[in-house]
């Protein structure tokens, strides 16, 4: 048994032959092709980075902007969602939720469904990630506007 994946297996609760992809690793890879953006199994369930590209070599970072998705027989649930505020503000009026501000990183948010996960279409999917990337274009402006006159006076 030299191709056995403990990490699947734990993760999974089966096993796989070395080489043969999840159910959840197909749908993530699905969604990539889709959406154009990074997307990577997280255990049971999805995460999507919008601002990530596929291939990309760093974005899963305490940092990144993303939101996790459920997935179940090709139906998708929204979970939870963490970035800037500019991008879980839309993202929590869609969806009727609540903010939490305290997440432990300056200048983050975070909104989530649990336990009552939102079903979602490819549609809205999409529409997350664009809310998303506009909400990082928007955080960056802002930050540009705010150290443009900006001197040191050391």
């Amino acid at each position: 048994m030299s191709n056995f994946d403990l990490k699947k297996y734990l993760a999974e609760g089966k096993l796989y032959e070395e080489g043969e992809s999840t159910p959840v690793e197909m749908e993530a890879q699905k969604l990539m092709d889709e959406l154009g953006v990074m997307v990577a199994p997280d255990g049971k369930d999805i995460r999507v980075y919008p601002n990530s590209k596929p291939g990309d070599r760093y974005y899963n970072d305490r940092a990144a902007q993303g939101f996790r998705l459920a997935v179940s027989n090709g139906q998708y649930k929204f979970s939870s969602a963490g970035g800037y505020r500019r991008s879980i503000q839309p993202i929590a009026q869609m969806f009727g939720l609540g903010i939490d501000n305290n997440t432990g990183v300056a200048g983050r948010s975070a909104v989530s469904s649990y336990p009552n996960e939102i079903s979602v279409s490819i549609g809205e999917i999409k529409k997350l990630v664009n809310i998303m990337q506009q909400g990082l274009k928007d955080q960056s402006n802002a930050e540009a506007d705010f150290y443009k006159g900006w001197s040191n006076p050391d």
